[in-house]
This record gives C-alpha cells, structure tokens and sequence, in this order.
C-alpha cells in the first residue's frame, strides 16, 4: 500500500486510486460496510425512539421534520427563529453518556473551526430536556447512502469518498 505522510503523498495516492480498479473496487466495498444500511438504523434506539414531533422547540430552534437516522443519533430539518433560517439539527438521545456528550461536543468544536465546501457550518451546541444537540448549516441535496444506492461505478464511487 501507498506509505508516507509528506504533502506529495495525497497526489501519489489519488494517482494510484485512479488507475488501479482493484484498489477503486476495494474502498468501494469498504465505504459501502461503512455507510448506515438505512435510514432505519438508529444507533441502538428502537422504531420510533428519539423521534421528535413537528414543532418541538430546542431552544429558539423549531423542529419542522426528520431527515434520518444514524449511530450518533437523529437529523432534523428546523428553522432558527432568531435569524430566520433553515437549519439541520443533530439530536443525541437524552440517556446517552457524558462520553456520547463530549464526543458530540468535539465534533461540533472541529466542524466550527473548518471552512471547506465540503464540511456543513455548525452554527450552535446546546442542550436540552431532549438531550443534547448540534445545529449546523441545512445542505440540500441527497445523503450519501441515498447517492450510493443508484448505479455507480467503482470510480465513481471512489471519486466521491475521497472528497
């Protein structure tokens, strides 16, 4: 496999992943082991655990509807009442552990300090009687499990795992 963390690293990888349909065909499966199998999963919660009701308020945020479902927790679809905007709101359950919290506290710390087309905006960390939550910039579109779902070809797929 390709070694070495210098900057021409990336370049020879991206080269190498280009042109070698094995390599293309392995981190393929792989990103598909890795991807949620649906948007059923819900991180060990049964049907219809976490699941918030339209309106529900976290804050001066308003549910309005659930995007999916996944191992950290819940995404909705809200609106940001102060500043009048669309936003998605990621919602952990509110028995999960001071670890879960602090895990989730983390990524919404590194997630502020990017700015890269793609990584969402976070815009806000709270908690509530919920549980604790993530507010960050709504990016319309497909996820990537839905995109993965279509017909693809190893290179496609490939393509758009490495950004």
């Amino acid at each position: 496999m390709l070694e070495g963390t210098d900057e021409g690293s990336g370049t020879r990888w991206r080269t190498h992943l280009a042109e070698c349909e094995r390599c293309q065909e392995y981190v393929a499966a792989l990103a598909r082991v890795l991807l949620p199998p649906s948007e059923d999963s819900a991180g060990g919660w049964g049907p219809g655990e976490g699941v918030l009701s339209p309106g529900t308020r976290l804050g001066h945020y308003v549910v309005l509807s659930m995007l999916g479902r996944g191992g950290m927790g819940v995404v909705y679809r809200g609106n940001d009442e102060r500043l009048d905007r669309a936003v998605a709101i990621k919602l952990l359950p509110e028995e999960v552990g001071e670890r879960r919290v602090a895990r989730l506290r983390r990524e919404a710390a590194t997630m502020a300090r990017l700015s890269h087309p793609n990584v969402a905006e976070v815009f806000d960390f709270g908690e509530s009687e919920v549980g604790p939550f993530v507010v960050m910039e709504l990016i319309p579109g497909t996820t990537l499990a839905e995109w993965a779902r279509g017909e693809r070809t190893s290179k496609e797929r490939l393509e758009a795992y490495v950004q």
